[in-house]
């Protein structure tokens, strides 16, 4: 049985299905464009400096930057499995993104026939969304997903989830610094202010496994895993993404699986709301 959404969950799914990956009138708005989580464990051992210089730690970091996807557009039909937020919930999405502009999102359950239960347009300054069940609509600045998590997500932050890059990149003063762990993996770590960033990835030819992200200050974490790779472009891409946040006030994790994956395509995002939505206040 498919439960009544609140505007929040809804909004906090869209944040995932990134994750991963929602106005006071009621004029009737529109905008086109064309153009089961798994358990966490701790984090392996790690063997201090093991003649790892950073001049390597470079070379790996510039290693991950050559293998990053960067298409002009990329679509793909996404299932997630949401945990949180009051609700255990499995649904199907649409996923478009035009780099640097839009990503664009909708929610759907499929018992035979597909049904939209949302729709959400995020940009780099507002998220919109479309509660199709309760025919409602929600128009924010783009701080509205940090209010929703409790961890401040950006738009470039969301971008990164949906094309596989690390997040949080380093800053020119920032020190890299590489180990290894006890499963052969590098870690290649920096911090920033409060934020400080772990990246875990094969050796030979890097490959993003997980990225943790700890603020220090706020004691509050990100979490994402990587698997399930293939070539998109000539570049390794993950399917699977494993996503998970927690402020130690809530705690939310999704499970996302990236299908029939084009790029560089025309993208349609197009978002309106019927005049009979009310807007959440």
């Amino acid at each position: 049985m498919l439960y009544p959404i609140s505007k929040n969950k809804i909004v906090t799914l869209f944040v995932f299905l990134l994750l991963i990956t929602s106005c006071k009138k009621k004029d009737k708005e529109k905008e086109n464009t064309t153009t089961n989580p798994t358990t966490e464990t701790a984090p392996p051992a790690v063997t201090q400096p093991a003649g790892f210089t950073n001049t390597a730690a470079l070379a790996v970091f510039n290693q991950l930057n050559a293998t990053e996807l960067l298409p002009r557009t990329l679509s793909a039909r996404t299932n997630v499995h949401f945990i949180g937020g009051g609700f255990d919930q499995s649904l199907g999405a649409d996923l478009r993104l035009q780099t640097n502009k839009a990503l664009w999102v909708s929610l759907y359950t499929d018992f035979g026939i597909k049904i939209e239960v949302a729709r959400a347009l995020i940009t780099p300054d507002s998220v919109k969304v479309v509660n199709r069940f309760q025919k409602q609509y929600t128009s924010e600045n783009i701080q509205y997903l940090q209010n929703l998590v409790g961890y401040p997500l950006t738009f470039v932050d969301l971008q990164a989830i949906v094309l596989g890059h690390r997040l949080n990149k380093p800053t020119p003063t920032d020190t890299l610094h590489l180990e290894t762990t006890d499963k052969g993996e590098y870690h290649l770590w920096h911090q920033t202010n409060n934020l400080k960033t772990d990246n875990y990835t094969t050796t030979g030819n890097p490959q993003l496994l997980r990225i943790a992200i700890d603020d220090l200050f706020n004691d509050r974490q990100m979490n994402l895993q990587l698997s399930d790779y293939t070539t998109i472009d000539q570049k390794p891409f993950a399917q699977k993404r494993q996503i998970s946040f927690d402020n130690n006030q809530k705690k939310y994790n999704a499970t996302l699986q990236l299908n029939d994956i084009e790029t560089n395509k025309s993208v349609e995002m197009s978002f309106s709301v019927p005049k009979s939505y009310a807007r959440v206040k």
